[in-house]
């Protein structure tokens, strides 16, 4: 007989509190319980099956976040509301037929003290049921076309799929800023500062400065004085310029393959080789996903 495992819950039975990291195979929540907690099934990468049933209205953020050998989650409420992270790194995961991914933007206001206000916009994606559609599609046409969330009153109106938006529209914003951090400090950071940490960074990001001697010799094939000593080995001062641009070119192409979590790692580490003042003060835009008003505008 097929094993069938069920998470642990909170005393009134209503909430997924914690999966068993050891659960292996199926899972299957009881009926009665409404809510999948944040992180509940974080990492239980051993669980291939998730059927959860009509009672369940929300599922939190990373609920099932590095599930990796997830495959099949059955959802029996079509109105459940899904954080947009709940299956993060869930690679082998296709939503279920009612849900579907709908990419955002947001626009992240940041204050940087040496630069002034700054803004950064940030793409991201919500997860929507068709119900959460067909209500966003309905108020938009109620109200002649209308499309702004507080003119709307879509907080009010429509508080759950709001609190969907505004959500995944702020992990936007914060990653927006976060790249926007890396750009501007890595940019400005001072290399001579703690050269052992420099090291670390070099080797975590696999970069090698080279120079090619060639370019620094003149018509009779002698090297440039200002860039390499008698014994023909490179003057480090002299080539701290290549050497910053090179490293700083190699920074971005590696962290353009970094998920926010540790993208936000990543800067955190080498934070203090940064000449700026950071801080996202949390103010960011929400909006409805541009898909969805080019199908209320439509019919």
């Amino acid at each position: 007989m097929k094993k069938i495992n069920t998470p642990k819950l909170s005393e009134d039975g209503k909430t997924v509190i914690k999966c068993d990291s050891g659960f292996e195979g199926a899972v299957e929540i009881p009926e009665g319980v409404t809510t999948i907690e944040e992180f509940a099934f974080y990492g239980c990468d051993l669980i291939t099956s998730v059927k959860i049933p009509s009672s369940v209205t929300k599922i939190g953020r990373s609920a099932f976040e590095g599930c990796t050998r997830l495959t099949s989650i059955e959802i029996q409420n079509k109105a459940t509301k899904i954080a947009n992270d709940a299956f993060e790194d869930c690679n082998n995961l296709k939503l279920p037929e009612n849900w579907k991914k709908y990419p955002i933007e947001s626009t992240a206001y940041l204050g940087f003290g040496h630069c002034g206000d700054v803004t950064a916009d940030g793409e991201g994606f919500v997860i929507l049921s068709d119900e959460d559609v067909k209500q966003l599609v309905a108020l938009i046409q109620e109200n002649e076309g209308e499309t702004d969330v507080e003119v709307l009153d879509l907080k009010n109106k429509l508080p759950e799929i709001y609190e969907l938006l505004d959500k995944a529209c702020y992990d936007s914003a914060d990653k927006a800023s976060y790249k926007h951090i890396l750009i501007e400090g890595f940019e400005d950071m001072d290399l001579s500062l703690n050269e052992e940490t420099i090291d670390e960074l070099e080797d975590e990001i696999d970069f090698d400065f080279k120079v090619d001697p060639d370019d620094y010799r003149d018509k009779d094939g002698n090297l440039d004085p200002d860039y390499f000593d008698e014994d023909g080995d490179e003057i480090p001062e002299a080539f701290e310029d290549e050497r910053r641009t090179q490293l700083i070119n190699r920074i971005y192409d590696y962290a353009e393959g970094l998920d926010t979590n540790k993208l936000v790692e990543f800067i955190e580490n080498y934070y203090d080789l940064m000449d700026v003042n950071f801080d996202f003060n949390g103010d960011y835009s929400v909006k409805i996903p541009k898909e969805i008003i080019k199908m209320a505008k439509s019919e």
